[in-house]
């Protein structure tokens, strides 16, 4: 369910703002730029308090709140930004009994060993992923993800690249920039037109906003359809994903809910709202690819087949804390 106490956002400063509303209304796309997007604002909220002289359980209390609704409005769709955002404010509760100085210097070190290993592990990624492109000339990528647009950013050779609109977020349209700035030619498509186009295609590469330790993936609606089609036609299907976005609930019993949204407005911005109000505009925001579908995830230790999630996984999140850390 979406987090609709919007009230942290008037501790944030004019620059901060600017973010969380980039965020909520999804002009920015992708679970690494919105976790750096999140980490900006903590740090602004950090400045504030010093500034003003805040107690150190005032901030906590901000700080909880901001992470809070993230984690509700994001986290849900993306266990990345609950991972995160529990590592970056992980120990601040055991701070408040110190000065406002010292948690906000205790915090501030968190983040930044966080976005430090984050960096790391995200250019190890791209490496990887470099490997596999360099056998290919022609690739489709669907919805936006900052991390494979990084790996377009990169790639020193001329590629063929299809990219489906992916109407139900708009998330096609953003890897034109980078893709037109790196050279590479460029195929914009409408989503019907996937399996036709998906023939010419050497690879698909997507992100990812969660996967679990069996090796399944959740992202962006249309996903599933390219990766059924691309298992169909035998077309490698590479997920690009940091392990931090690893949701080991699954071992537990837990399962996603559905996330459901409303296109009235993206699908017939020019219809009478009378009409509009008589049809059932909603749309799954988030669906589960199959692991049957996936060739390999391209993570920071390496580029893994689906059977070796699992264990992978797991190591990761006992890293970090455990299970039951990750609810």
């Amino acid at each position: 369910m979406k987090h609709t106490d919007y009230s942290i956002r008037a501790y944030l400063s004019p620059d901060a703002q600017i973010l969380f509303d980039d965020i909520v209304t999804q002009k920015v796309l992708g679970a690494s730029a919105h976790i750096k997007m999140i980490s900006q604002m903590i740090k602004d909220i950090c400045f504030t308090a010093r500034s003003q002289n805040e107690s150190p359980d005032l901030l906590n209390a901000k700080i909880h709140q901001l992470s809070e609704f993230f984690i509700k409005n994001r986290g849900e769709a993306s266990q990345a930004i609950t991972n995160a955002i529990m590592l970056m404010t992980r120990g601040c509760n055991d701070q408040v009994n110190r000065g406002i100085d010292e948690y906000i210097t205790y915090l501030l070190k968190q983040i930044e060993e966080f976005e430090s290993r984050n960096r790391h592990n995200l250019e190890l990624i791209n490496q990887f992923a470099l490997r596999v492109l360099s056998k290919m000339n022609a690739i489709l990528l669907f919805d936006y993800s900052s991390t494979v647009a990084k790996m377009i950013d990169t790639y020193d050779y001329p590629l063929v690249i299809f990219i489906p609109e992916s109407r139900a977020l708009d998330g096609g349209k953003h890897y034109m920039f980078h893709a037109h700035k790196a050279h590479h030619k460029i195929h914009f498509i409408p989503d019907v037109a996937i399996y036709h186009y998906l023939k010419q295609c050497d690879g698909v590469f997507i992100g990812s906003e969660t996967h679990y330790p069996d090796g399944r993936v959740f992202n962006t609606v249309g996903t599933e359809m390219v990766a059924f089609i691309s298992h169909q036609f035998g077309i490698p299907f590479y997920v690009l994903t940091s392990l931090i976005k690893t949701d080991a609930r699954s071992i537990h019993g837990y399962s996603k809910e559905p996330l459901i949204m409303n296109l009235r407005d993206r699908i017939l911005p020019d219809i009478d709202n009378q009409i509009k109000e008589q049809i059932d505009f909603s749309c799954p925001e988030v669906v589960e690819i199959s692991s049957e579908y996936i060739t390999a995830f391209i993570t920071e230790v390496g580029i893994i087949p689906p059977s070796a999630m699992f264990q992978l996984s797991l190591n990761y999140i006992n890293e970090i804390g455990g299970i039951s850390n990750n609810v």
